[in-house]
């Protein structure tokens, strides 16, 4: 038994170290503004999504016209083209990646939606398309489509800045980093320490940050969720767009602190083995 709690131990450590790793990746493309698509969509339909926006950039009008559902009156659609056309920025977009997309069936057929961004060197278009067809074997169609533009100035800066920032934010950074490393020693000690009675209950207890605080990581904005939880006490999470801001949290390792209260506030007891743990009441 002992050496499956290391190997326990051993996978939720490298399940933790996963997620650190994945967010240092996250946060070093947000700061370089190099995310790639959204994950899941295939490439046809990725095709699909962004060739009524490259027909608008290209000013290949009457393409575009010719993939409009039949209901949509082709004139609004030109009108609609030429503002558009005239909003554009003069530069050719640098890059361009899919954020968010979502396919939904009905009785009616199907609807695909596709949020783009593309960048221009002093503005962000935001473009989104939506697509319909009747069965899989038809091509898609397009029902919609809408743009907007940011000033890079307008536009909050990105990935996760540490320099000129409350003493506050600097505490919380500390809290973010601190409590996933209190719960996995917490959790270790769960696993191996001779004295722990009810092992695989507290294995688990430890683990979970109870009430999330949540702080934008640039505007500073805070908010309190009592009835949340957060595996590891603490998580970072940002949408995938250069409209948005990482938002970071953490949660009270509840589990964790209840574990050494118990075990060092209680009187000292021998050491006991999983057997006798799993048959104690």
């Amino acid at each position: 038994m002992f050496g499956l709690r290391v190997l326990i131990g051993l996978a939720v450590t490298a399940l933790l170290a996963t997620g650190l790793w994945s967010v240092v990746q996250q946060v070093g493309a947000s700061s370089e503004l190099i995310a790639g698509d959204a994950p899941g969509i295939s490439e046809p339909d990725r095709r699909a999504l962004a060739a009524p926006i490259e027909d608008v950039l290209a000013g290949r009008d009457a393409a575009l016209l010719g993939k409009l559902v039949g209901e949509l009156d082709r004139n609004q659609a030109q009108e609609q083209i030429d503002l558009i056309q005239a909003m554009m920025p003069a530069a050719s977009p640098e890059s361009s990646r899919l954020t968010t997309w979502r396919v939904t069936r009905g009785t009616n057929g199907q609807a695909l939606y596709g949020t783009f961004e593309y960048e221009f060197p002093d503005h962000i278009m935001v473009a989104e398309t939506t697509l319909a067809r009747t069965s899989d074997s038809d091509p898609w169609l397009v029902s919609g489509f809408y743009f907007n533009f940011f000033e890079r100035s307008a536009l909050p800066p990105p990935g996760i800045s540490l320099e000129d920032r409350a003493l506050g934010f600097y505490a919380f950074i500390a809290a973010l980093a601190a409590i996933p490393v209190f719960i996995l020693i917490t959790f270790w000690a769960a696993l191996l320490w001779p004295r722990v009675r009810r092992r695989w209950l507290w294995s688990v207890a430890v683990l979970i940050g109870v009430g999330t605080f949540a702080v934008n990581a640039t505007t500073g904005a805070a908010s309190f969720n009592i009835f949340s939880f957060l595996l590891f006490g603490a998580a970072a999470t940002w949408s995938g767009s250069m409209l948005d801001s990482w938002v970071l949290s953490i949660a009270a390792p509840a589990g964790a602190i209840a574990f050494w209260l118990v075990h060092f506030l209680a009187p000292p007891r021998a050491p006991i083995d999983d057997a006798a743990a799993a048959s104690s009441p």
